[in-house]
């Protein structure tokens, strides 16, 4: 080979080394590389349940939360998004890559709702508050509240099935149906009402949603603690004598 032709071949040998680095580099910047949209507070993606890779895509593309939609969809495709959809709240933190968008979506690892229970009055309140913070359907949740079957694997009655629902904090995933916020609030209930409190109900002659009953009237007639104890004491002696609370 001449030494013309060996410079030949070593410029194309450096140009070629350059275009696969180039590539190589442009690759990692694509999977790597912040790619979120123009926001300065973390944002949220909703996916409901039945939700298509196409529909996330279409959200994605709307909402803005993803700022170079091509390199995300390639990066989508090579790591099967597309196989892997799973309903829920994610929380998207300002410059995270494709690769850390699409492996918190596949993997399902979303971002628990507090939902934050202070005084409720009616089931239709709590169902409100439920179908607003969470995917879970109101009716749905009103028909459990109402159901004496359902209602009976809690020592509830579709009259006093309020009792369950203790003012708390409660972390849950957001595309949680009716029956599993039911059942989280349960769990409160049942640790809310230990042996210790119990035994402290049963001395006065009364159940643990008596109690609770007798709490919530208390709270809905009067914000004054001096009064508090004067109009337990008319429901108790209502208990007493076999009234009923209405």
């Amino acid at each position: 080979m001449t030494r013309a032709k060996k410079k030949k071949h070593t410029r194309w040998t450096l140009i070629m080394l350059l275009i696969i680095a180039g590539i190589s580099i442009f690759g990692f910047y694509v999977l790597f590389g912040p790619n979120t949209g123009a926001f300065t507070q973390d944002e949220y993606l909703y996916i409901r349940t039945g939700t298509t890779y196409d529909q996330v895509i279409e959200t994605l593309e709307e909402s803005h939360i993803v700022s170079d939609m091509n390199g995300f969809k390639l990066v989508a495709k090579a790591m099967k998004l597309q196989d892997n959809i799973h309903p829920g709240r994610y929380r998207i933190k300002k410059r995270m890559s494709n690769f850390n968008i699409v492996r918190m979506l596949r993997s399902g690892s979303q971002d628990p709702v507090k939902l934050v229970i202070n005084k409720l009055r009616t089931k239709q309140d709590f169902a409100r508050l439920v179908a607003t913070n969470m995917e879970a359907d109101s009716f749905e949740v009103m028909r459990l509240m109402g159901d004496s079957v359902y209602l009976s694997e809690f020592d509830v009655t579709p009259q006093t099935s309020m009792a369950l629902i203790l003012p708390d904090t409660y972390e849950l995933y957001w595309n949680s149906d009716a029956d599993k916020v039911l059942r989280k609030i349960s769990k409160n209930y049942k640790r809310f009402w230990n042996k210790t409190r119990t035994q402290k109900a049963t001395a006065r002659g009364l159940t643990p949603v008596q109690v609770s009953v007798i709490a919530s009237i208390v709270e809905e007639e009067t914000n004054m603690s001096s009064d508090k104890p004067k109009i337990a004491s008319v429901y108790l002696n209502r208990i007493r004598v076999g009234m009923p609370l209405q």
